[in-house]
């Protein structure tokens, strides 16, 4: 009789965790529309930050070659510009910091434009000390880029 007694006591604490359990995740599934909850958003500079390929030595020797290319056409400029310098992630070409922005940006775009553009699934910008060059892990399109009416 006792052994009755405390599988009937054991079924029933089963029972009653299984529908707490039940219950709070179906108020948690109510509560975000029926959908799972996703993780924290990230920051656009996270995502940017998060978006660099590790280069493979074959992928450096490629991006290696247009770099020296667009350092060419972008000293023909006399734009302030260093010699292009691989590293793990991507290919730099530093800056001066006297360097006008706006004529350095137009050289980049002109430059990058008469080379055919940056090797195929390479990106090619200018950041704040530096031109870089890299893989990407996936397309990132700043919203406020996509919400020009010339965007759409």
């Amino acid at each position: 009789m006792r052994r009755r007694s405390l599988i009937a006591l054991a079924a029933l604490v089963g029972a009653l965790l299984v529908t707490a359990f039940v219950a709070v995740a179906t108020r948690d599934r109510a509560r975000s529309g029926g959908r799972p909850t996703p993780p924290a958003a990230r920051s656009y500079a996270e995502l940017v930050a998060a978006n660099y390929r590790v280069l493979t030595p074959a992928q450096t020797q490629r991006l290696l070659r247009f770099a020296d290319a667009l350092y060419g056409c972008m000293s023909d400029r006399h734009a302030s510009i260093g010699k292009p310098k691989p590293l793990g992630t991507k290919i730099e070409l530093r800056v001066s910091p006297d360097a006008n922005r706006e004529s350095l940006a137009h050289a980049v775009v002109a430059c990058g434009e008469r080379l055919g553009g940056p090797p195929h699934g390479a990106s090619l910008v200018l950041v704040k000390a530096a031109v870089e060059l890299y893989l990407p892990k996936y397309c990132l399109l700043d919203r406020k880029v996509v919400a020009l009416p010339e965007a759409q």
